[in-house]
């Protein structure tokens, strides 16, 4: 049995960049939680789960407001 790891890429890249992009625009169109796109990112961009959260504060938080982050 051979087994590799997985190899994780560094945050968003030109390799992953449509994938990413895709993935974010699903979030809003679906109205996904930060759960669900931080795994998304994860499983389909090859990102770690920081740099998926990284990602999904930075680039979605004027888009949206996430009802797991309502802390006001």
């Amino acid at each position: 049995m051979n087994l590799k790891p997985k190899t994780y890429l560094d945050g968003i890249t030109s390799a992953n960049f449509e994938m990413v992009k895709k993935t974010l625009q699903d979030s809003i169109d679906f109205d996904w939680t930060k759960k669900k796109t931080v795994e998304e990112l994860r499983s389909k961009a090859f990102m770690t789960v920081r740099e998926a959260r990284d990602v999904v504060k930075s680039e979605l938080a004027d888009v949206k407001r996430w009802e797991d982050d309502e802390s006001e």
